[in-house]
């Protein structure tokens, strides 16, 4: 685990708090049960699907995340994104989500292209 802590989430029927994670990579949207355990409420969202992340919204303290779908069948360039849009406790923790996330997504998405220079390298030795 990298991050965590509580959130504004907004629903179809309006905001709910939740308790979001965030792992190495991807993001858990969770509601916190009465017994203490976490039930996962939305799709995991994996980082490396996430499209963009927009830190400059209309309320100092919201930020959305959108996301590619992974399992649907678009055939138009857009494809299917879902668009997830959190409302921090405060200005600072908002802030706090910006760079841990920002630099998550960065760290998702340079990995792939790490790993395929590793491989050429362990390649060439073999």
């Amino acid at each position: 685990m990298i991050y965590a802590g509580d959130l504004m989430y907004h629903t179809g029927d309006g905001w709910e708090q939740v308790y979001v994670v965030l792992l190495s990579d991807l993001l858990l949207i969770t509601r916190v049960e009465p017994d203490n355990y976490l039930t996962v409420v939305e799709e995991p969202v994996i980082l490396l699907d996430v499209a963009s992340a927009s830190w400059n919204c209309h309320n100092d303290r919201e930020f959305h995340v959108t996301a590619s779908c992974t399992d649907c069948h678009h055939t138009d360039d857009f494809g299917c994104r879902t668009t997830f849009c959190f409302r921090a406790p405060s200005t600072e923790l908002k802030h706090t989500w910006e760079n841990i996330v920002d630099q998550r997504i960065v760290a998702c998405k340079t990995q792939p292209e790490r790993d395929m220079q590793f491989g050429k390298v362990i390649a060439e030795f073999i």
